[in-house]
């Protein structure tokens, strides 16, 4: 068949970097059942079973050097893969033949090589992720003074620093790298070698009762977040496999069953392998992040004089003995009008403007720059940045290291 006749997946001819793609290929999946079979072999040897080094230095000698038309033609008249393998090992190891998967089960080389590409799979997450972490950081750090305009229920609130809006980026990615780490070194636990059901029955009989840039061609003022967009699509994916899994765990028949082999064979890769794509995709993103000043600035800047609203009235009310009501209603009748030119006539935001041509507000008109100023409204907001840095961030960096400088290309 021509090579474009067929579907091919997305993950793995565009978006997965090429460890991951081949970290879960065909190859490393037979490479790896191949090494569980010397492993039990070495073990049972150990054990006393009637096995020689001569038998498994020919396993050994014959690993990587598969047949994989014979093992299909095998899987097509056995419907099996795993005997389908063991047979075509057996053909290239004839003296190993009667030892290749003595006693075992499909389970033991399937579930356990999947384990070790899991484990494989998350060290290469491990340190992408955590590249992601450090630019974020350098920005953070770079930032922690730039003073902005915070919204909560998606609405103006009160200002805050880019610096700690980036810090709340941080914290969920440290949040995946804390769990990726516990995953690793605490979940992934081999399966053993105990028989079809775990009672080791089998094992007591053999010891005899012992692309180019396009689009927007109209628009060239438009700059896409391509990028970004991607990411979202990729992680919406990586999100929605979780509900597979779930359900299949949920109906496991009794000791065992196969209703999960199809599904694992298309999921667990494809997590990974998504999972990747978005972290080199997201390290691109940050590594290219702009912060324009300005921008920031002229954002807080139409908001800011509402957001003080409650400081002037403190003020009035304790410096310049104002009633806490007429106060408060002139100050709604100021904002009122400020908001109604600005959602129906574009203009700028006239309150000071009006507060100033207010006598009624005399007594507070000197201080008025003081109480406007943003950086009396931000708290220890960049100390926090720093905190955060000094005491989270860099302690988790700290393994990753080594890793830390490889930059992320994307081609397409």
């Amino acid at each position: 068949m021509e090579e474009f006749d067929e579907y091919k997946n997305p993950l793995t001819k565009r978006y997965g970097s090429r460890e991951m793609v081949t970290n879960f290929g065909e190859k490393r999946k037979v490479i790896l059942w191949r090494q569980l079979w010397i492993w039990l072999a070495e073990a049972q040897k150990e054990m006393g079973f009637d096995i020689t080094d001569e038998q498994i230095n020919e396993m050994k000698s014959q690993r990587d050097f598969i047949d994989f038309e014979t093992a299909a033609a095998e899987e097509k008249a056995r419907r099996h893969d795993v005997m389908a393998h063991v047979y075509t090992y057996a053909m290239v190891c004839p003296k190993a033949s009667a030892i290749i998967h003595l006693g075992a089960t499909s389970c033991f080389v399937g579930d356990n090589a999947d384990l070790i590409m899991f484990r494989d799979a998350i060290n290469i997450l491990l340190p992408k992720t955590a590249r992601c972490i450090d630019r974020l950081a350098k920005k953070a750090l770079l930032h922690k003074n730039l003073i902005c305009l915070a919204r909560t229920h998606l609405q103006a609130a009160q200002p805050t620093t880019m610096g700690r809006r980036i810090c709340m980026w941080i914290q969920d990615l440290l949040m995946d790298l804390e769990n990726l780490e516990r995953l690793k070194n605490h979940t992934l636990r081999f399966r053993g070698a105990k028989g079809a059901v775990g009672t080791q029955a089998s094992f007591l009989d053999l010891f005899q009762g012992d692309h180019e840039k396009i689009g927007s061609s109209a628009m060239p003022y438009k700059r896409n977040p391509i990028r970004s967009e991607r990411v979202c699509a990729l992680a919406r994916y990586l999100m929605h496999l979780s509900a597979s899994l779930v359900s299949t765990a949920s109906v496991q028949w009794l000791e065992r069953s196969l209703d999960d082999s199809a599904i694992r064979r298309i999921v667990l890769p494809e997590a990974f392998i998504a999972a990747d794509a978005c972290l080199i995709l997201l390290q691109n993103i940050i590594e290219g992040l702009i912060v324009y000043p300005k921008v920031v600035e002229a954002n807080l800047m139409t908001e800011l004089p509402f957001l003080v609203v409650e400081r002037i009235l403190v003020k009035m009310v304790s410096d310049a003995a104002a009633d806490r009501q007429e106060c408060h209603e002139r100050l709604r009748k100021h904002c009122h009008e400020a908001a109604v030119e600005i959602k129906l006539q574009g203009m700028k935001n006239s309150l000071v403007e009006k507060l100033l041509g207010d006598e009624y507000f005399a007594k507070i008109h000197s201080v008025l720059p003081e109480i406007l100023d943003p950086k009396n409204m931000i708290g220890r907001a960049p100390e926090q940045v720093d905190m955060f840095l000094e005491n989270e961030v860099y302690p988790a960096l700290h393994p990753y290291k080594d890793n830390l400088e490889v930059k992320s290309t994307i081609t397409i």
